[in-house]
């Protein structure tokens, strides 16, 4: 047990810098590299210090929320490492989120202070936000005078550390609160067994720091004496520029992210030399874009399993044990089981419902017991996830509860449906869905977006075809709609449910 062994006096942001860091040796060794700044750890000390002062200065008690709307940029890093070490706890917003469920945030979270980025400013006076608002950019001016010392608050591994929001595609954002000993259970377990995480790593994550996927970009190379870069723009085309000028060797972003890479990929050089590892999260990863990916640069994509309740990943594949298409295994230190709805383990290649055990788990919704008691069940976490594990113990994705469908009175992932609609070389996203047909019987349609809408007659006849090639033709969709775009949510994901809102160019059977 990791959490047994942290001592009961704990503040995770003394322990990311000054005990992981400076009082090893590290403190002029550059952690962070942001445009033409660079910071070394004695200057992240320094400025986390400065920043638990000016929130103590702005009569920010121990305990209370500040909130933090903001881009990536260094600021967001000191406020989240001196908010921390005075006891304050901060909620960290996703900035894409819509301005009136920031503001539902800051009043369920009682937020008096909150903190965004200039660009985000105006958005923010626009709305009817009920707290004081603070542009970051004025707070590192006002900063500079204040002391660089700091006595670290009192604090133990148990307190509530900080908390992240859910991104509301099931309703209303839910914050998930983590204790300071969350961010050890995630180093020791998947920042060792995945990340392999070395001093020398430069480490680069196109998912942003407000995301929890994004969030580890920071805390798992601190805890290593190792450096990230940040970047507050999610532009495709700069990832090949950044991970070239600071020889990234640890990478990750979500599979789309990854299948436009690919198509963007130069065919004169490989971007990603320096490149050892690369994770991928967030939803499934085809078949397809991993083998086209290890093609182009020789090294896999480890596809995981997390969420903002986790924290971070805890299912993933992994040199030795990697397996296309699944989702991986449990991470050392996790433990994961795939019940029926009467909570029984089931037997291999059967969809249940997922459960997660492990020591990064969220400790409740903030002021949400109904969903709380609903998610947290027997020590672990139901994921609200639809999986099956295969006789070798991968575990294999089907779904959201909410979103898997019968057909034939048969449990039908979407997944492997997709997985031979993007075999056509002109289909760039594919999304596969149920809807009622003239009788209210359960058939299988799908939302397309191509590279050639003149072909969509001659692609719909290779789709049928393809189909019968993989022996799967009860589960070829009975309507092809190609469409503009494919709907997506705040964090990137795609929203299933909104499917049928997408601007539909053409239809065919």
């Amino acid at each position: 047990m990791i959490v047994e062994k942290i001592s009961k006096k704990f503040n995770v942001s003394h322990y990311l810098i000054e005990e992981q860091n400076v009082n090893k040796g590290r403190g002029d060794k550059i952690a962070v590299y942001f445009k033409d700044e660079t910071f070394t750890y004695n200057e992240i000390a320094k400025k986390a210090n400065q920043y638990a002062n000016y929130l103590i200065g702005e009569g920010v008690k121990r305990e209370e929320r500040i909130g933090l709307y903001m881009h990536d940029c260094p600021e967001f890093i000191f406020l989240v490492l001196g908010a921390i070490r005075a006891g304050i706890v901060p909620a960290i917003i996703n900035p894409k989120m819509q301005i009136e469920d920031v503001d539902g945030i800051i009043h369920r979270t009682e937020i008096d202070l909150l903190f965004t980025n200039q660009e985000l400013f105006e958005k923010v006076q626009a709305g009817e936000i009920k707290a004081r608002i603070q542009d970051a950019k004025d707070v590192k001016e006002a900063v500079k005078t204040l002391s660089e010392s700091f006595e670290t608050a009192d604090t133990q591994k148990d307190d509530t550390a900080f908390m992240l929001f859910t991104s509301g595609s099931s309703g209303v954002p839910k914050g998930a609160v983590h204790r300071h000993s969350s961010i050890v259970a995630v180093v020791e377990t998947l920042g060792r067994c995945i990340y392999d995480m070395q001093e020398d790593d430069v480490f680069y994550s196109h998912s942003k720091l407000p995301f929890a996927f994004g969030l580890g970009q920071m805390y798992l190379p601190f805890a290593n004496g190792a450096s990230v870069v940040i970047n507050e723009d999610d532009s495709l085309y700069d990832i090949f520029d950044i991970v070239e000028k600071y020889k990234v060797t640890k990478f990750q972003a979500v599979p789309t992210v990854y299948a436009s890479m690919a198509a963007l990929f130069p065919k004169d050089r490989n971007p990603f030399e320096t490149c050892k590892i690369f994770v991928s999260s967030g939803e499934a990863l085809p078949k397809s874009v991993a083998m086209d990916w290890k093609e182009k640069t020789g090294v896999d994509i480890f596809q995981g399993f997390g969420s903002t309740e986790l924290l971070h990943i805890a299912i993933c594949n992994c040199a030795g044990a990697l397996r296309y298409g699944s989702l991986g295994k449990a991470v050392d230190g996790y433990e994961v089981q795939i019940v029926d709805d009467n909570n029984h383990v089931v037997e291999p290649n059967v969809i249940g419902n997922m459960i997660i055990k492990g020591e990064s788990i969220m400790t409740e919704y903030w002021k949400n017991s109904t969903q709380t008691k609903e998610t947290l069940v027997e020590g672990g976490l139901r994921t609200g996830d639809m999986c099956y594990y295969d006789e070798d113990g991968f575990i294999w994705y089907s779904g959201r509860n909410s979103d898997i469908f019968k057909v034939n009175g048969v449990w039908q992932s979407a997944l492997p449906i997709e997985e031979v609609i993007l075999m056509e070389e002109h289909i760039t996203e594919a999304v596969v869905v149920n809807e009622a047909d003239a009788n209210n019987d359960t058939q299988i349609v799908a939302y397309l977006v191509t590279s050639d809408l003149d072909a969509c007659d001659e692609i719909v006849k290779e789709l049928h075809g393809l189909f019968f090639k993989q022996k799967m033709r009860t589960l070829c969709p009975k309507k092809f709609y190609f469409v503009e775009a494919i709907p997506r949510g705040t964090t990137g994901k795609i929203n299933r449910r909104a499917v049928n809102t997408a601007k539909i160019l053409k239809e065919l059977s």
